[in-house]
C-alpha cells in the first residue's frame, strides 16, 4: 500500500525526470525503479535526481573541482545508480 506522501514524491520525481527532458513513460518508469530503491534501502542515487545536475547534464561539483577523479566537463550516465559525496537531492 502506498501513502499519501510516497504518492507525492512519486509525482514530484515524474514531474522533475520530465522537465530535465526524460520523456513521459519514461519518466513514470524511472520514478517506479527509484520508489523502489528507496523500500529496499540502497543508498545509491541516480545523479538526475541530484540538484547539482546542470541544465547541459554536467556535474557542477565536477566543474568547480570539488571531485578529484573527475575532469571538469564531467558528464555522468544521469540513469545509472552511483554513491557521491556531493548529492544532494533536488527539492520543489
Amino acid at each position: 500500500m502506498t501513502s499519501d506522501r510516497d504518492q507525492r514524491r512519486h509525482e514530484f520525481r515524474v514531474a522533475l525526470f520530465r522537465r530535465r527532458g526524460i520523456p513521459s513513460e519514461e519518466a513514470v518508469i524511472l520514478a517506479d525503479q527509484v520508489q523502489q530503491r528507496d523500500r529496499e534501502l540502497d543508498s545509491r542515487r541516480m545523479c538526475l535526481e541530484c540538484k547539482y545536475l546542470t541544465q547541459s547534464f554536467g556535474c557542477f561539483p565536477a566543474t568547480r573541482g570539488w571531485m578529484k577523479n573527475a575532469a571538469r566537463a564531467y558528464r555522468p550516465d544521469i540513469r545509472q545508480p552511483v554513491r557521491c559525496e556531493h548529492f544532494a537531492f533536488a527539492t520543489p
